[in-house]
């Protein structure tokens, strides 16, 4: 490899006497009695930032491809698999590459790395994926699939891939929202319709007495009617109210505020 090095040159004007440079910089370094040269070879780059350099010619080629050579009478595995999650909660997706028609894909699924499980179910060869669901959110689990050939026997195991399904999905918000004065001076009416989302959970309603913010959480739990009454109001003052749906991961529908005052037209907020 080339040796790195700079070279400085100094120009110190034909007044200076060489013998002054020479005893500045050494006899070896001066090359005339007007100039005088510096020869940093070895102190521009440091031992490790030359090993930096040599080592990433060493690097790996990108867009590298493998591949695998079998006896023609061997059950070949199915390629390429992989787990998703959906982000929906209680789901993962298994995906494989497609096998040879006339074999069947057998799924495996444990609770436990690295042991193989139970038969999750056969899918046939035309198929590519497998919608795993009722899981527990935030659970792992390890899937390794094989193949079966039409004599029914198995090939050696996939690489074991693990999943954890997540939720991130908001619920829908609740609907047909209504906010009554029972005239009694201290009780507002709140009812709703409840999202039609599998994972719904609950209701939240927020109060506050100022446009634009939601203020205190006055309801936070289930419930099974399907309308709230606020007696801790005082008479005169208008109340805005904001009702979010809670599915079952804790996610918080979209926020929309109602006033008291029979306005029948939700606004957004303004935070």
């Amino acid at each position: 490899m080339a040796t790195l090095g700079v070279a400085i040159y100094i120009f110190m004007g034909g007044t200076k006497k060489a013998e002054e440079d020479s005893f500045l910089f050494g006899n070896e370094d001066v090359t005339s009695d007007s100039t005088t040269f510096i020869n940093l070879n070895t102190s521009i780059f440091s031992d490790k930032q030359v090993t930096g350099l040599r080592d990433r010619t060493t690097e790996p080629y990108t867009n590298q491809y493998s591949g695998v050579s079998y006896n023609k009478d061997t059950i070949v595995p199915p390629e390429g698999m992989s787990v998703y999650d959906p982000k929906v909660g209680k789901k993962l997706i298994i995906y494989w590459d497609k096998v040879d028609s006339g074999s069947t894909v057998r799924i495996y699924r444990s609770e436990i790395q690295d042991k193989i499980g139970e038969v999750l179910v056969d899918k046939l060869s035309d198929e590519n994926n497998y919608q795993d669901t009722n899981l527990k959110n935030g659970a792992y689990y390890y899937y390794t699939v094989r193949t079966v050939n039409s004599e029914g026997k198995e090939s050696s195991n996939t690489k074991q891939v693990v999943g954890i399904p997540t939720d991130s999905f908001a619920p829908q918000n609740p609907t047909g929202i209504a906010i009554r004065d029972l005239l009694t001076g201290d009780k507002i009416e709140i009812s709703w319709i409840n999202p039609s989302d599998l994972d719904f959970d609950h209701i939240r309603i927020y109060r506050s007495q100022k446009e634009g913010e939601l203020g205190t959480t006055i309801l936070d739990k289930k419930t099974e009617e399907t309308k709230f009454i606020d007696d801790t109001v005082q008479t005169g003052i208008t109340y805005y109210y904001t009702i979010t749906a809670i599915d079952q991961s804790g996610n918080e529908s979209e926020k929309t505020l109602l006033p008291s005052d029979r306005n029948s037209s939700p606004f957004e907020p303004l935070f």
